[in-house]
């Protein structure tokens, strides 16, 4: 018994629906944002914006919601961490101004915290863009409030950390301190204030690059 073989049809199966790939479109929406769409929000921002104090609050929003800040603030977790080891570590070491372990290990933790938090509400978002849902929007409100209270906590740590003068050679001393909690915590500080510094001055030059219109330059 011999089997026909009809070459003009296909094997079984042959046209079964197989899921088609992602076209470039969808792939460009579920990537995260490119330079080029991060300073096309910029510029509808600044078309959008009263006046320069708002134009540059929606840029910095703009530039935190990017994926490289996300990396960054996984990267500086270990900053708080280190907070909360040092402070525990030498919070009995530091009777000149007892405050300061506690500001590191308060700091750092509260830090974790928030952190931990928006790394949480960024992936929510990512992983589901049309979900505006009321559990993102609370987490969201509670990170803002924890931010609040870590800002409060700055101010109130460089009154500790700047405010007196402590002596870090001499352990017997009244206002000893030991080096190692004193002078992370200063440089912490100053680091922040530098980092502070250093941002304003790019949004600043951000600002400047994206509201430069072309042809306006005369010769």
């Amino acid at each position: 018994m011999e089997l026909a073989m009809d070459s003009d049809n296909p094997p079984p199966g042959y046209w079964r629906q197989q899921s088609a790939p992602p076209t470039y479109d969808q792939v460009q929406k579920d990537a995260p944002p490119s330079y080029q769409a991060i300073f096309g929000e910029i510029k509808e921002a600044k078309a959008g914006s009263s006046g320069i104090v708002e134009f540059l609050a929606k840029t910095v929003m703009i530039l935190l919601k990017t994926f490289a800040c996300t990396i960054m603030m996984g990267v500086i977790l270990a900053i708080p961490v280190a907070m909360i080891v040092i402070g525990l570590t030498y919070k009995n070491d530091c009777p000149g101004e007892m405050y300061i372990p506690i500001y590191l290990i308060i700091g750092g933790a509260f830090t974790v915290l928030k952190i931990v938090i928006d790394l949480w509400v960024r992936l929510t978002t990512w992983r589901d863009q049309d979900s505006g849902n009321t559990q993102t929007a609370k987490q969201g409100l509670f990170t803002h409030l924890v931010g609040c209270f870590l800002f409060a906590w700055f101010i109130v740590g460089n009154m500790w950390i700047y405010g007196g003068k402590v002596d870090t050679r001499h352990v017997y001393a009244d206002n000893y301190c030991s080096g190692v909690v004193y002078y992370f915590a200063f440089w912490l500080n100053t680091a922040i204030y530098i980092t502070m510094g250093l941002f304003c001055c790019c949004i600043c030059c951000t600002a400047y690059i994206v509201g430069e219109e072309p042809g306006t330059n005369t010769v």
